[in-house]
């Protein structure tokens, strides 16, 4: 592997590795041991993208090893990748959008990062700008974060838990959109949902 063998998250927020290797032509598959302070079950998966939430029930941060086997040549490697999962006082926002050009069918979007070369994981259709905006002045940005946005339109925003209980205007904005806001401002809690797909 030449990506990293160590990374951090906070629970209860998707986040992807992705695995990489300077040989070309490899192929990853990996397995996750059920871990104490984990509440997820063990799990496996082929590919080089691991996307998972994580859920750490403990108030220390608990190690999590990603056992990755990669094949190339008619040869295998085997290597650990640690992940350490915190619990971070935060506020997630699970946002769905759907993006008329890159709409297939069934709620489902084109995988445009893959299909351009930029990504390798086929679950990504694009990246957007997710941003909250005070509910009484709207030209006031609170807070903004660049998100992958999945190919079934929905994306997660980790924000600060200090935005906990406030209410703001949600918008998104990217390269191949028309700049959004929610109609409404949203008040935030530990964890939101908001779908502009639904009207």
């Amino acid at each position: 592997l030449n990506s990293s063998l160590t990374s951090s998250r906070c629970s209860n927020v998707t986040t992807t590795y992705t695995a990489t290797s300077a040989t070309s032509g490899t192929t990853f598959s990996w397995t996750r041991a059920a871990v104490a302070g984990i509440a997820n079950a063990a799990n496996s998966g082929v590919g080089a993208s691991i996307t998972e939430t994580l859920i750490n029930n403990t108030a220390n941060p608990v190690n999590v090893v990603y056992v990755i086997t990669l094949l190339a040549n008619g040869c295998s490697n085997t290597q650990n990748v640690t992940v350490t999962v915190n619990n971070c006082p935060i506020s997630v926002l699970n946002l769905r959008a759907l993006i008329e050009g890159f709409y297939l069918s069934a709620n489902i979007q084109q995988p445009v990062l893959l299909n351009s070369g930029i990504s390798v994981d086929s679950l990504n259709s694009d990246t957007i700008i997710v941003e909250l905006h005070d509910q009484f002045n709207p030209n006031i940005l609170i807070a903004a974060k660049v998100v992958a946005l999945h190919t079934n339109g929905w994306s997660q925003s980790v924000f600060p838990s200090s935005l906990i209980g406030g209410s703001y205007y949600i918008v998104v904005r990217g390269r191949n959109i028309v700049e959004t806001w929610s109609k409404q401002p949203i008040t935030l809690g530990a964890v939101t949902s908001f779908d502009f797909s639904t009207p």
